[in-house]
């Protein structure tokens, strides 16, 4: 699953040449990247979200972007953990092996 370090609803935006982090307020608040893009499309608000989220509204103009010049576009770190041992199972070699590659594609676009 996925584990956003984003708790507290805070935007980096490009203010004077600086980024500042402003706190946002709204009446939702979602931390489940499919919630957020479903109430996007019910044309709740706005939200901010990884592109791989969005990334076919946007291109079939369900979605629109805005604010993109005024974001500071941030990425998040996506880790594979196993418990520790002297040599990783094979299993697990075969698996990241396998997601990899496709994880690449799919968040390059």
């Amino acid at each position: 699953g996925f584990n956003f370090r984003r708790s507290v609803p805070v935007w980096p935006l490009k203010e004077g040449g600086r980024v500042v982090e402003r706190v946002v307020h709204g009446s939702l608040l979602g931390n489940n990247g499919e919630t957020v893009r479903r109430m996007a499309l019910a044309g709740v608000g706005l939200a901010r979200m990884g592109d791989y989220h969005v990334r076919a509204d946007l291109a079939d103009g369900r979605l629109v972007e805005v604010l993109g010049d005024v974001i500071e576009r941030d990425e998040e770190e996506i880790h594979a953990v196993f418990l520790g041992g002297p040599r990783m199972p094979e299993r697990v070699r075969v698996f990241l092996d396998f997601v990899v590659p496709r994880m690449q594609q799919f968040l390059n676009g």
